[in-house]
């Protein structure tokens, strides 16, 4: 059951908890962030800690490569010193490993073969050298992602048309063949979807292709984003999707639109300050800024050095308040750690059993502004003695509807209006469950959610 409430039940939770917010938008953080490496390096996420991994360039004033290792961290970009590290190079693979914790490293060019097959980790500190007793042919610039379901690292492309996977310890062939692709191609994981996608373009449009079960599915277009050659694209962890920027079209020229989206579909992200129109940027997403980041990136005879941050000064968020819970307390939650109450999108909240089943009875949905307090008492309260087990009162109970069933779930949707008083908003739910005979229901609340509604 999907609910719109009505909108002035929305202004009366905005009226008593006002915050103003604005939309997300670019910043160029490059006069506070000091100098970028140049734009032949290879860029990854280190989720463990926060940070953004460059290696490697080609340093076009003394004409070498050069194996310097850069980070992002805290917005300001470093160069570090560590005492191993991998030969010179350009154009590697690298991408986090959510399975070893660590940035795993491969291949690349130095000028001197027509490609390096060698493994590196970075652990956010240091590098070590894996000696797999399989390797992948040598090759500069492939693929490479981490698959959620198989928990390994995948390879692909840079030449060839195999698939390899990495465990920490060795290479293994996956699968031979694979759709036709360039340099162009981007792959990457969708952590939302557990996926891992390989998005291309060419004069005819964008194209996508996804790992499944073993496999490459064959390629699908992406209708929703014009055609475009040479853009960014990363997972944004923030939003849960896939951020695509810039790139040029079929006349050459750069473009300096913002779109997000993964397989299910596309959109254009209407920011207030925009980046230059570039071609060959690179995006990676900062943990501890809560932003995409876009660095390097070309126009004719303009070459980009800066540092841009893709971010919303207010996200959306839920947070789990449970007090004084019974055992056989009914349980809210959200689908999934994206599904998330953002401006103008749908947002469900999920009803289980304490055991993770479906619930047979009845239920409804309060809607609160405060976890603090009620008609002057302070929050939580035990309601056990009117009759109402479960959890402990622990939100301000002003509206109250009731939650649907579907597919033998209570579920709890809500699509969120667009009107600018309700930026930033922070409202709270709580649901109670009715089970047993009509004539004498047992009632039990559940746990309590805070939700913040966040603007994209």
């Amino acid at each position: 059951m999907t609910t719109m409430l009505p909108r002035s039940t929305f202004m009366l939770v905005a009226v008593l908890v006002h915050v103003a917010c604005a939309q997300a938008t670019w910043t160029n953080r490059t006069p506070s962030a000091g100098p970028c490496p140049d734009r032949t390096a290879t860029y990854a996420d280190v989720l463990t800690t926060g940070d953004i991994l460059a290696f490697g360039r080609y340093d076009r004033m003394n004409s070498r490569f050069t194996n310097e290792t850069w980070v992002l961290r805290n917005g300001v970009w470093q160069q570090l010193q560590p005492s191993i590290a991998p030969s010179p190079r350009i154009r590697a693979a690298m991408a986090f490993d959510l399975a070893l914790n660590h940035v795993v490293l491969f291949g690349g060019f130095d000028g001197t073969s027509s490609g390096l097959n060698d493994t590196w980790l970075w652990d956010g500190h240091s590098w070590r050298e894996v000696l797999p007793p399989n390797r992948p042919p040598g090759r500069g610039q492939p693929g490479l992602a981490f698959d959620p379901r198989l928990g390994r690292m995948l390879l692909c492309d840079g030449r060839g048309a195999e698939t390899w996977s990495f465990d920490g310890l060795d290479w293994r062939l996956e699968h031979s063949g694979y759709p036709l692709y360039d340099s162009n191609t981007h792959m990457l994981t969708d952590w939302a979807n557990e996926e891992v996608l390989r998005i291309d373009g060419d004069y005819r449009g964008l194209r996508v292709v996804t790992w499944t079960s073993g496999q490459w599915s064959w390629y699908t277009w992406i209708p929703e984003v014009p055609m475009r050659q040479g853009f960014a694209a990363t997972f944004d962890w923030t939003r849960g999707r896939i951020i695509l920027f810039g790139g040029e079209n079929a006349g050459g020229t750069p473009l300096n639109q913002t779109w997000e989206g993964n397989s299910r579909g596309w959109q254009r992200v209407a920011t207030q300050v925009s980046p230059p129109a570039l071609y060959l940027g690179k995006l990676a997403y900062s943990a501890s800024l809560g932003a995409t980041v876009l660095v390097e990136g070309e126009a004719p005879g303009t070459a980009f050095l800066d540092t841009w941050l893709l971010a919303t000064p207010h996200p959306a968020s839920t947070t789990t308040i449970a007090h004084g819970c019974a055992p056989s307390a009914p349980w809210l939650h959200t689908g999934g750690r994206w599904d998330l109450p953002w401006q103008g999108e749908r947002f469900e909240l999920r009803l289980d059993s304490a055991t993770g089943g479906a619930l047979a009875g009845p239920a409804w949905m309060w809607i609160g502004t405060s976890s603090t307090s009620w008609g002057g008492r302070p929050l939580p309260l035990d309601l056990l003695p009117l009759g109402v087990g479960g959890c402990s009162l622990s939100i301000r109970p002003e509206v109250l509807g009731p939650i649907g069933s579907t597919q033998q779930r209570l579920l709890w949707s809500i699509v969120l209006p667009t009107d600018p008083a309700l930026r930033g908003l922070e409202f709270f739910t709580q649901a109670l469950a009715a089970s047993g005979p009509a004539t004498s229901p047992i009632l039990e609340l559940s746990n309590a959610m805070g939700c913040r509604i966040g603007v994209w």
